[in-house]
């Protein structure tokens, strides 16, 4: 009954503009549970998620422009690209522009720490998201635990017919952020939230995932 759920995901390289907005209290219920649901290390949960709303066009296009500007400038070393293409192209970002709903996950530093946690730290026990220092030592921490609840809110969006898309194609750097006045640490994963319209898989090309036997090796 999973595997038929999750079967169902489809990128969506652009979203339905026309459909009704997805209430609040839906996305809200969803991230809830997405959020009861995923595990964290310590339970520290050293990262956040910012929601921009139907609304905020104005975030959305900035973010857009972050995505596609870092497109340009990876491209631009690629000596093998077509030049001319690359200048003509448009990038593959129109879902951040049309969708409803724009998850922004960041890094956090952990805390305040509950009971347990600070008996711990009583009894020697160091913790490794605490400090910003300790965060840049530890992203592939975050990474992971961002990856687990996105794919969490991304099962629980498909029960509810609900389409969602990852981007990862950015910059982590916080220059490249300034602009966002909520955006204070290392940005981790983008998601965006709504009524699909246009699918990846409609394009008329074929882009299939490495043979099972290439990635899982039963030893």
């Amino acid at each position: 009954m999973i595997h038929e759920v999750l079967k169902k995901h489809k990128h969506v390289m652009e979203y339905d503009v026309e459909t009704d907005i997805i209430k609040k209290s839906v996305i809200e219920q969803l991230l809830w549970e997405a959020w009861d649901i995923t595990p964290s290390k310590n339970n520290l949960m050293p990262w956040q998620v910012f929601v921009i709303g139907p609304d905020n066009e104005k975030y959305k296009s900035m973010v857009y422009n972050i995505c596609s500007n870092n497109e340009d400038r990876t491209n631009g070393v690629n000596e093998y690209a077509d030049k001319d293409y690359i200048k003509g192209r448009i990038p593959a970002y129109e879902n951040i522009i049309s969708c409803q709903y724009l998850l922004m996950m960041t890094q956090r530093v952990s805390g305040p720490l509950k009971d347990y946690q600070q008996k711990q730290v009583k009894n020697g026990v160091v913790y490794d998201t605490l400090t910003e220092e300790d965060i840049k030592e530890n992203e592939n921490i975050i990474d992971m635990e961002c990856g687990i609840f996105s794919a969490n809110f991304r099962a629980l969006a498909i029960e509810k017919e609900i389409d969602t898309s990852y981007t990862l194609c950015f910059n982590k750097r916080l220059k490249y952020w300034k602009d966002l006045p909520f955006i204070d640490m290392p940005v981790t994963l983008i998601m965006t939230i709504g009524r699909g319209k246009k699918y990846r898989k409609d394009l008329g090309y074929k882009d299939p995932k490495p043979d099972f036997e290439r990635v899982v090796k039963l030893i």
